[in-house]
């Protein structure tokens, strides 16, 4: 799937980014030609297949998931945020 590449690639991205004084960072993701829900199963779905995947902290909103990944020997928090826009 075109998405879960480009999801993925986001996350590298970010990775990329990150130095040993940062410990959290977001993805914010606008929803605008599909269903939210359909994007919400997906992030929950293909975050955990990334290789630097560590651990599932919680859905706190329907639209915020919260993970923690490493890079290297850096932990750092993942939020992902969802929103739709018409």
């Amino acid at each position: 799937m075109v998405w879960e590449k480009g999801y993925l690639k986001a996350i590298d991205q970010l990775l990329s980014y990150l130095t040993w004084k940062d410990s959290k960072t977001t993805i914010i993701i606008f929803v605008r030609n599909q269903g939210i829900n359909h994007v919400l199963n997906e992030i929950e779905k293909y975050t955990k297949t990334h290789n630097n995947f560590n651990k599932f902290n919680g859905r706190f909103e329907k639209n915020w998931f919260e993970y923690e990944f490493f890079n290297e020997d850096i932990e750092f928090i993942l939020s992902v945020l969802v929103f739709k826009i018409d």
